[in-house]
């Protein structure tokens, strides 16, 4: 961490102490101190460009594009945890993948209102990352 405000907040300290983790900051505008953090980032950057690039998304959902590079990320297979995934490594089980879609493909919104049998109740949309939770 180099010393950015978002790992300094009083919040996040409290919550580092909570927890019993030991917080060491590195010297401002080194990232070759943080190589695994910085790799890290450096890929989900990556994949989030490749996913903008291959739906056609506009620049607007790369926040969007991000956030479905770090999911996809936490439940794909690594070598570090000797092929499993991180949500395996966490939950001790392995992750439900059946929900998994191409970004950018066609999705409906189902809208829940009292509207009558007749109108629709889907919007068309385009998938652009996936829930959490």
């Amino acid at each position: 961490m180099d010393s950015g405000r978002e790992y300094t907040s009083i919040e996040f300290e409290t919550y580092l102490c909570r927890e019993g983790i030991h917080h060491q900051l590195t010297a401002p505008h080194t990232s070759a101190q943080n190589r695994k953090a910085e790799h890290c980032h450096h890929m989900i950057m990556n994949r989030a460009c490749a996913i903008l690039s291959n739906a056609n998304l506009p620049p607007s959902l790369w926040c969007k594009c991000i956030r479905a590079a770090r999911y996809l990320k936490n439940i794909t297979t690594t070598r570090t945890l000797r092929n499993k995934t991180p949500y395996e490594a966490w939950y001790n089980k392995c992750p439900n993948v059946s929900h998994l879609h191409k970004l950018g493909c066609k999705a409906w919104v189902f809208i829940m209102d009292n509207n009558p049998k007749i109108y629709n109740r889907s919007v068309q949309c385009v998938l652009v990352g996936y829930y959490d939770n």
